[in-house]
């Protein structure tokens, strides 16, 4: 079993933290880490931080813990409300996808990271590098691991990047929580029954069209 992980917390700032992690481990270990990255990503997020030094930070706190054969692969989104913009870090995670009104999709690759634990401290901070993003009115943008994308059908057929894009880009005008629902009717779907060897954990972040509902 794999171990993913998802928050949302509100920073007493007014900030936003979308987390989306991947525990590369297994077996009780891997809970147990999990269980931390949860604790000590919202005890930093108390404190007021910058966006890179609390990433530095949350690096620095799990080094110290993680054996050499366990990592976690974070995604993590910043949302700042006077700006109405996001910074992404990605550090060992899935590259996020961003999806147009018009349908328009793109892997965002700008931002690259190590994931946490992974290497020497300074080698991750050398590294680590943001990307900054603002949604215009019915984009989104989609965050996962890679369980959705490595799902399987009978055939060891990858349910993949292509389909994954063309279930997003048919459900763009749906409402996000509807959105998830219909990614993972259709990794099942796809799967038919088959054998799942991975977590399937997503998050869609949506910017409403104005006067919708």
């Amino acid at each position: 079993m794999g171990w993913d992980y998802y928050d949302i917390i509100e920073a007493p700032n007014g900030e936003r933290i979308f987390a989306v992690a991947d525990v590369c481990g297994k077996g009780s270990a891997a809970a147990m880490l999990m269980v931390m990255i949860r604790s000590v990503l919202r005890m930093l997020a108390t404190q007021g931080l910058p966006d890179d030094q609390l990433v530095k930070a949350l690096n620095r706190h799990m080094a110290q813990d993680l054996k050499c054969d366990l990592f976690v692969a974070v995604s993590l989104l910043f949302y700042h409300p006077q700006t109405d913009s996001f910074s992404h870090y990605r550090a060992g995670q899935e590259p996020l996808i961003r999806v147009k009104s018009d349908g328009q999709a793109q892997m965002v690759r700008e931002a690259k990271g190590m994931a946490i634990g992974m290497a020497d401290v300074d080698l991750f901070e050398k590294t680590l590098k943001p990307v900054e993003l603002k949604l215009e009115e019915g984009e989104f943008l989609f965050v996962s691991t890679d369980g959705t994308k490595e799902a399987m059908n009978e055939n060891h057929e990858e349910f993949g990047n292509d389909r994954l894009l063309a279930v997003l880009q048919a459900a763009r005008q749906l409402q996000a929580d509807l959105m998830v629902q219909k990614v993972v009717e259709s990794v099942v779907a796809f799967e038919h029954g088959a054998p799942r060897h991975d977590d399937i954990t997503l998050l869609i972040i949506k910017k409403q069209l104005a006067g919708a509902s």
